[in-house]
């Protein structure tokens, strides 16, 4: 009778321990689907994110005109946009240099369309030649 109760304990506990096994098992499963979802989301937003300061601005980052620069402005320092921060967006702006990689003389205003501070850029050189650095501040 003692080698059938300890038979059945043995059995109980080895069942025991094959559910516990397979409820840890079932678990990391859980942890690692979650994880690869939330990377997944955080990848798409930061696409997204990426895609909306480059459409924002019309231009890919490497192709400023000369005496063109960019600024990002808003946002919070969280990446998920919530929590009542401002959208981020990119302004391109025109800078005029004293001799290439000089102090900055002027700067113009803030535009949403990188051609826009082109034109600022221009109208500021021609200013600038024409009237001279006093006239381009």
């Amino acid at each position: 009778k003692d080698l059938a109760v300890l038979t059945q304990a043995c059995g109980q506990f080895v069942a025991a321990a094959k559910e516990q096994r397979a409820a840890l098992a079932s678990a990391k499963r859980t942890a690692r689907a979650a994880a690869k979802a939330e990377k997944q989301r955080l990848c798409e937003l930061l696409a997204a994110r990426q895609k909306e300061l480059r459409e924002s601005l019309k231009l890919k980052p490497r192709s400023l005109p000369e005496d063109v620069d960019v600024i990002v402005a808003g946002g919070g320092s969280h990446v998920g946009g919530g929590g009542g921060g401002l959208a981020r967006r990119a302004y391109a702006y025109a800078e005029l240099r004293q001799g290439g990689e000089g102090g900055v003389i002027c700067t113009g205003p803030l535009r949403e369309q990188a051609a826009e501070a082109e034109r600022d850029a221009q109208t500021l050189r021609a200013v600038l030649v024409a009237k001279g650095e006093d006239a381009a501040v």
